[in-house]
């Protein structure tokens, strides 16, 4: 079953303060709950493209995922777009936007599950995963908003 999963993330800073630690993805853990590992196996190169990192995610309802993500279009700081391999795969897209109060950052996913036991409850348990999701997606605004706003900017 394909997933397209699209989050919104209002962010208390312009996108060139937000871009830094968005791209630190090695930091991820400490400011995402769900996030239980992010390992960068593979640098990217200078225009951005094949950063290779590998995700590691507690969902709110108990099962894990774990996934590499390989950066395949980079435009600082605006832009970002990954395949997604592993137990998911696909494609990932963050996409910044400086608003008036800060920034917004729309994230889409469009994944499919390789996990064998979620692909086999999916088309029941479907509305299960996508709360899952979203419930994840809004802790990690809430984790870097609040790094955002307890750290000194400069």
């Amino acid at each position: 079953m394909r997933y397209r999963l699209v989050s919104v993330w209002h962010l208390p800073a312009p996108s060139d303060e937000v871009w830094p630690l968005l791209w630190d993805v090695d930091d991820w853990p400490r400011w995402w709950p769900q996030m239980s590992a992010a390992q960068v196996v593979r640098p990217a190169g200078p225009d951005g493209t094949g950063l290779r990192t590998v995700l590691a995610l507690r969902s709110p309802v108990g099962y894990r995922l774990t996934f590499g993500i390989e950066t395949t279009q980079v435009e600082p700081p605006r832009l970002a777009r990954a395949r997604v391999v592993g137990q998911l795969t696909g494609t990932g897209t963050w996409v910044l936007h400086d608003v008036p109060d800060g920034t917004r950052m729309e994230i889409t996913w469009d994944v499919t599950v390789r996990r064998s036991w979620i692909r086999a409850i999916a088309p029941v348990a479907a509305p299960v995963f996508r709360w899952a999701h979203a419930a994840a997606m809004r802790a990690g605004e809430r984790g870097l908003v609040a790094l955002m706003t307890s750290a000194p900017r400069g």
